[in-house]
């Protein structure tokens, strides 16, 4: 009876000791799965970008080519953006550090499958002429998809105090024909 009481003694304090120091489970672990990655151009991207100032540039899907001329600070389409994934959307356009061009834009809303126009605030800070403008490109989705693309746009600034300056120094019919504009 002895034998039969120390090996139940044995049992409980095995069972007493299982219960208390960890039962072999494990809270950590590496698993190794395959992740095919591809790269695209910007207008066979997931979020595509079409630049409608840069001459050569593939059509894009709204047929959007030309941005009028900046004067001063404009509000004027700086990217045509389509979305190709799932999800929609949320835009937001900036310039980066050291541009020659200030660029504001956003928030822009992309339905899935759809392209849209992004308008942004664009100041020239004086410049005259055709300028190329980095950016950054913020793109939000619904589902927890983030991206930041670096891009350009060209932006056409026409400085409105040259421009002012050329008229006005530009004689009027009636003084080239020696009458006093009075």
């Amino acid at each position: 009876m002895r034998a039969t009481r120390a090996v139940w003694v044995a049992l409980a304090v095995a069972a007493v000791a299982a219960l208390v120091v960890s039962t072999g489970g494990f809270g950590a672990g590496t698993v190794e799965r395959p992740v095919d990655i591809s790269v695209a151009d910007d207008h066979h991207a997931p979020v595509s970008i079409w630049d409608p100032g840069a001459r050569g540039d593939a059509a894009n899907p709204l047929d959007y080519r030309r941005t009028p001329p900046v004067r001063g600070r404009d509000t004027v389409t700086v990217l045509v953006v389509a979305d190709r994934l799932d999800a929609p959307l949320t835009l937001r356009v900036r310039n980066r550090t050291g541009s020659p061009v200030a660029v504001t834009g956003g928030p822009t809303r992309v339905p899935a499958g759809s392209a849209v126009r992004l308008d942004a605030r664009v100041d020239c800070r004086g410049r005259d002429g055709t300028t190329r403008v980095p950016l950054t490109l913020t793109a939000d989705g619904d589902v927890g998809v983030s991206a930041r693309v670096r891009t350009n746009a060209t932006v056409a600034c026409a400085d409105d105090a040259n421009r002012t300056t050329a008229s006005r120094s530009r004689p009027s019919p009636r003084d080239r024909d020696g009458e006093s504009a009075t």
